[in-house]
């Protein structure tokens, strides 16, 4: 279990309003209680963080051959109709 559900709680709340419901920093930083700065320094660079992540994987699965979705396609595969 997370040892710090508010602090995680108050990250989700702030990217969620800048990232999906496109209010302004300084408008999350008034009701937050901090900085425009904060946000953009601890906060936004959580996203840039986690795309670049799922970015990275996604560039291992194409490499593998295999798309995004899809099972692997094997020599033994035949499509039957029954």
């Amino acid at each position: 279990m997370c040892t710090k559900p508010f602090v995680n709680m108050r990250s989700s709340c702030i990217i969620e309003l800048v990232e999906i419901y496109k209010y302004s920093e300084y408008e999350v930083s008034k009701c937050v209680g901090i900085s425009p700065k904060v946000i953009r320094k601890h906060y936004m660079n959580q996203m840039k963080a986690d795309h670049k992540k799922e970015a990275e994987a996604q560039k291992v699965e194409d490499e593998k051959g295999q798309k995004w979705g899809q099972p692997p396609c094997t020599a033994e595969f035949r499509c039957v109709p029954y």
